[in-house]
């Protein structure tokens, strides 16, 4: 899946990511543009037929003033979904 660019506020020095933790004790980074889903090619593949092949995007929104949040957004069927 090609990857998004991180919005520009953001400085080139910053990396801003969430981390799962998993079932399996295992722990996975993702930042912005990354996919979960049950697809491989998914950066957070997960086995589990309650979830789509590309269920949810990790989304970094940048305010003008340099502060932002990481945001979990979720695909219903074409669209993807905001839920703040």
């Amino acid at each position: 899946m090609p990857q998004p660019q991180p919005p520009a506020a953001l400085p080139a020095s910053m990396r801003a990511f969430v981390r799962f933790l998993l079932p399996d004790g295992s722990a996975r980074e993702l930042s912005h543009g990354d996919v979960i889903g049950r697809l491989a090619s998914a950066e957070l593949p997960l086995d589990d037929e309650r979830l789509s092949e590309a269920h949810a995007m990790v989304r970094l929104r940048v305010r003008s003033d340099r502060h932002g949040h990481l945001e979990l957004v979720l695909y219903e069927g074409d669209v993807v979904e905001d839920r703040n």
